[in-house]
């Protein structure tokens, strides 16, 4: 944790927002220098809608100040009514996690490296990111000559994926993150995501790969033949 050191070193707090993590990748809080780390709920299995903030209590003690106020429940943090099934269900859902974490790993991974493999045996793909320090069960993907939001609009009834951050709703735009690795490219622009989990099996690995080959070997078929028909205007 270097970055957490060097925040420390320059009496700065360092936050982490642990979200995708959670789930996959151990976290040692008493021994990293962590002052904050946040977790979602629906990102580890759990209830949408409820979440954790973890604060240091050892030096340096990190001191928050409400942001909602009324009742003195929370330590006087966050008034309103405390949500006891979320909190609950965020509880089993960690419980479960330290559990079947190392399984998990291992089985997702093995079926995201399977997928990778088995889209680029009939597609021009390149796999986005660093190919070991990654999460086990996320693939950004760039599709050459596809562009994403046609790809969805084909398998719209078959699958799920996403083709801009999560955390940007309201419009579709390209990763920073992207744009910082590879610039203002088709690389970049046409960058999806797809997220392997529990529930995903054996069987879905080569079925998700045809229908992918198959969905965008009809997108390329059709921008060929609209390329070849503006060249014969001329």
């Amino acid at each position: 944790m270097e970055a957490g050191q060097l925040a420390e070193e320059a009496g700065a707090l360092f936050h982490t927002d642990f979200s995708q993590a959670s789930a996959l990748v151990p976290l040692d809080l008493k021994n990293t220098p962590i002052h904050l780390a946040s977790f979602s709920g629906h990102k580890a299995y759990g209830p949408k809608g409820v979440g954790a903030l973890y604060r240091s209590v050892r030096k340096p003690r990190v001191n928050l100040a409400p942001v909602l106020f009324g009742g003195g429940q929370e330590k006087g943090l966050r008034a309103g009514t405390l949500n006891t099934p979320g909190i609950a269900g965020l509880g089993h859902a960690f419980e479960l996690i330290s559990k079947n974490i190392e399984r998990d790993r291992e089985r997702i991974g093995v079926l995201r490296d399977q997928l990778e493999t088995e889209l680029k045996e009939t597609l021009q793909v390149h796999i986005n990111g660093n190919p070991e320090a990654r999460l086990p069960n996320t693939i950004s993907i760039t599709i050459d000559g596809v562009v994403p939001q046609a790809l969805m609009q084909k398998l719209r009834n078959d699958l799920c994926f996403s083709a801009s951050s999560a955390c940007a709703t309201e419009h579709v735009e390209t990763s920073h993150v992207l744009l910082t690795m590879f610039g203002d490219t088709p690389r970049a622009r046409n960058a999806f995501r797809l997220g392997l989990g529990r529930q995903t099996r054996q069987d879905d690995i080569s079925r998700v790969a045809d229908l992918f080959s198959k969905a965008a070997g009809e997108l390329l078929l059709l921008r060929s033949a609209q390329s070849s028909n503006h060249g014969n205007h001329f």
